[in-house]
């Protein structure tokens, strides 16, 4: 009996968390499952495939604290082998943000963190605050998320 309620519980887990990933949304919607166009990892940027603007918008990312916490865990959890890794979308007819999904990514799937989104012309940083589910600027989530470790 042990034996089925441990087989039921993986499969339950394994469809939560590898069947319903966790994808960026644009600013009114929430996107098709859309295959992010670039992968980078974020402490070996190759810089053939990003270009200069995307390695700018990166280096502001990095400086975060919640970037540089989140890294230091990764790190961490893997013995020194992994960082963050980042899944890159371009802006498009839809949005004309980047949008960097920053998170571990593993064997097994991405493991999404943060959705941060740039603009390309002004910098402006915004971020997805999964509990409501939209995008604010990184300061206003920011006192989200302290109101909300506070309780």
């Amino acid at each position: 009996m042990k034996t089925l309620i441990y087989i039921f519980k993986a499969s339950l887990l394994y469809i939560i968390f590898i069947c319903l990933p966790v994808s960026c949304k644009n600013n009114s919607e929430t996107k098709n499952s859309e295959t992010p166009k670039e992968t980078t990892d974020s402490i070996k940027t190759d810089k053939k495939s990003v270009s200069d603007l995307e390695n700018k918008m990166l280096d502001k990312l990095s400086k975060l604290p919640e970037w540089i916490q989140a890294n230091q865990y990764i790190d961490s959890l893997t013995n020194h082998k992994h960082g963050l890794s980042v899944m890159t979308e371009k802006p498009n007819k839809e949005t004309t943000d980047y949008c960097f999904r920053v998170g571990y990514n593993n064997e097994l799937r991405f493991e999404t963190y943060f959705n941060f989104y740039v603009n390309p012309k002004t910098f402006e940083l915004k971020i997805l605050d999964v509990l409501t589910d939209d995008i604010v600027p990184i300061d206003v989530w920011r006192k989200r998320e302290l109101k909300r470790n506070k309780k």
